[in-house]
């Protein structure tokens, strides 16, 4: 006699199979989805997790994307003029020179 079971296939690259392994890992033994793995980029998961997938997939991207700040967006200067900022950055300069190469 033949046993099936009913299941969602998955098709994925190799780091997001492994991001679905530990997400499986992670839960609680009632709660574990993996039906079986396949190989190393295809799963059979229980059919009414795919949500649950999704939303912890995007929510992983999301953690770990950059954007790209907008040009309207000035950096900060403390308030100093471009002229202030040379004399500063020149006064650090000859410290550093003078303290720590006094032979030049």
């Amino acid at each position: 006699m033949v046993d099936a079971t009913k299941g969602l296939f998955i098709s994925c690259d190799i780091p997001m199979a492994q991001f679905i392994i530990n997400l499986n890992a992670s839960m609680p033994s009632s709660q574990k989805f993996i039906v079986h793995v396949l190989d190393s980029t295809h799963f059979l998961v229980q059919p009414d997790v795919a949500g649950m997938i999704r939303s912890a997939i995007s929510d992983f991207r999301d953690q770990n994307s950059y954007e790209k700040p907008s040009k309207d967006m000035k950096p900060k200067n403390k308030g100093f003029s471009m002229y202030e900022y040379e004399q500063l950055l020149t006064s650090h300069f000859r410290f550093y020179i003078r303290y720590c190469h006094p032979d030049i």
